[in-house]
């Protein structure tokens, strides 16, 4: 986060800011964005100059060109602050690097592809349960072997019938209901009912 007037001269920022971008060794209150960043005002002039008339220029992810020509996906959010008088003394900037987060989604999208790749060739099927927003997932080919429609959505105890009645039943009972009563995440194997 920083704070800028309205000539878009520095008045503040937090430390993750003058981390982020690289100002550690430099004194930057009282300089302008402009002068310590170039290319600032070429990409995001208008932005900035509409914020200062009053806009906000919010955004939760956009894949941005930085000033070494890198490329990174940013979030950020840039309003005006106001005087004690209902002027506009300037503007307060907060940005975000959603880079390595970015990243890790679209390998974990990749692994995802992987592994369902490997449960279509292997034929082993695969469901969770999310008891806090009280959902569940199945996955494709566990549809495929229980011969359920695509958009099929079991309930809880819809879904302990494709259980083998017996200790396999029983056990996925037991077992669901301590996940759900003590939050633990949980695995186990089971026979079903083909």
């Amino acid at each position: 986060i920083a704070m800028f007037d309205t000539h878009l001269n520095y008045m503040a920022a937090s430390k993750m800011w003058v981390d982020d971008y690289r100002m550690g060794d430099k004194q930057f209150i009282g300089k302008n964005l402009y002068d310590l960043s170039p290319g600032v005002k070429e990409k995001f002039g208008d932005v900035l100059e509409g914020c200062l008339k009053g806009h906000i220029d919010k955004n939760d992810g956009a894949l941005v060109e930085r000033m070494n020509g890198a490329f990174a996906w940013m979030r950020w959010d840039i309003r005006p602050w106001y005087t004690i008088e209902q002027e506009i003394g300037g503007l307060i900037m907060m940005t975000e690097d959603l880079t390595p987060s970015k990243r890790l989604e679209e390998e974990n999208k990749r692994l995802a592809l992987i592994l369902e790749k490997a449960n279509e060739i292997t034929r082993v099927g695969a469901w969770q349960r999310n008891f806090r927003t009280n959902t569940g997932f199945w996955s494709k080919i566990l549809k495929e072997i229980l011969e359920v429609p695509d958009d099929f959505d079991p309930g809880l105890s819809t879904a302990i019938e494709f259980y083998k009645e017996g200790s396999s039943r029983d056990l996925s009972k037991k077992v669901l209901k301590d996940a759900q009563d003590k939050g633990k995440a949980t695995r186990f194997e089971y026979q079903g009912t083909l």
